[in-house]
């Protein structure tokens, strides 16, 4: 019931939501880079909890503020796990039989989203912004065991219930919050033990996109009772001057399916980037 309470107030707020014409209105582009922590556990590959820092996580961000919130966003994070330490193996790579080191396994995360934002709360200290957000998270990595490695994948592209809140602590510090729920996901995962006959033909074409399209295309609608997701940001703005802004962030992603099999992935974030006014 909760989900269909968030989509009746959204249809309630575009459709009694007045603006003035004359409203100001800004544009700006933002750039971001930090460190990340993520916590992951795939059933399908390994009973291990993985756990990596990474130190690669860029991000760009176009925000427009006007009669309403728009905002598109971009963010890829890049770690390496391995359970226990690397050690030395011989593997017979040509004729002879050489010393091989263990790889850790690879998880990049790429965070992709468009949200819609209408005024519930509009004033000079402060904002409350409500709408739809369109959330994509893409989990793919290989899995290395030893001499062979196994392509895992996550990819959920859902609508969301979404809000922000901001406010002017001054005229130069401003301190924000938002938070993301899944409506509904179009969820696509790795099968049973990371490949099946289905995943061997989805792998066949030399086309990277018509890879990813196949594994796509085996995903299904998910709701709240099957996939949960939380999104929960937290940030501060520093103003330079009309033009520049400084920003700090702390971002959690808290990502969770139980069906077909078990995933499980938590991730924090820490991005400081600028602002540039356009």
């Amino acid at each position: 019931m909760k989900k269909y309470f968030f989509i009746t107030g959204l249809l309630c707020l575009f459709l009694t939501h007045q603006g003035s014409g004359q409203e100001l209105k800004t544009n700006k582009i933002e750039v971001l880079w930090g460190v990340g922590n993520l916590q992951r556990q795939d059933i399908n590959f390994s009973p291990f909890i993985h756990k990596s820092w990474s130190f690669f996580n860029p991000g760009i961000r176009y925000e427009h503020q006007g009669k309403q919130y728009h905002r598109v966003y971009a963010r890829f994070g890049w770690y390496k796990s391995m359970i226990g330490k690397p050690f030395t193996y011989n593997s017979q790579l040509s004729d002879t039989w050489e010393p091989v080191e263990t790889q850790p396994h690879n998880f990049n995360i790429l965070d992709l989203n468009y949200a819609l934002g209408f005024y519930a709360v509009k004033s000079d200290k402060s904002t409350l912004a409500l709408g739809p957000q369109i959330r994509n998270l893409l989990n793919q990595g290989p899995y290395a065991y030893g001499e062979t490695e196994i392509g895992a994948y996550n990819f959920s592209f859902g609508i969301d219930f979404w809000a922000r809140y901001e406010h002017f602590i001054s005229s130069k510090h401003m301190i924000s919050a938002e938070l993301s729920l899944p409506l509904l996901a179009w969820v696509a995962e790795s099968p049973y033990l990371g490949q099946d006959g289905q995943y061997m033909m989805d792998s066949m074409p030399f086309s990277t996109f018509k890879i990813i399209g196949n594994y796509i295309s085996r995903g299904k609608i998910e709701s709240w009772n099957d996939f949960q997701r939380v999104d929960l940001q937290l940030g501060y703005a520093y103003t330079v001057n009309d033009r520049w802004n400084l920003l700090a962030e702390y971002k959690l992603n808290v990502s969770h399916s139980a069906t077909p099999s078990y995933f499980s992935s938590i991730e924090n974030v820490f991005l400081f980037g600028a602002a540039l006014k356009l």
